[in-house]
């Protein structure tokens, strides 16, 4: 469908479910992703 893609590296990722509040997010890399772990 039209605008439906793989995400990119700095895309945002926001869910809402009314009433209740919302949780966004940020797409890295694996690599930003292990690092962070070994932090």
């Amino acid at each position: 469908p039209k605008g439906v893609g793989p995400m990119e590296i700095g895309d945002r990722v926001r869910v809402e479910i009314e009433g209740i509040g919302q949780l966004e997010n940020t797409v890295i890399s694996r690599l930003s992703q292990a690092k962070t772990k070994q932090d």
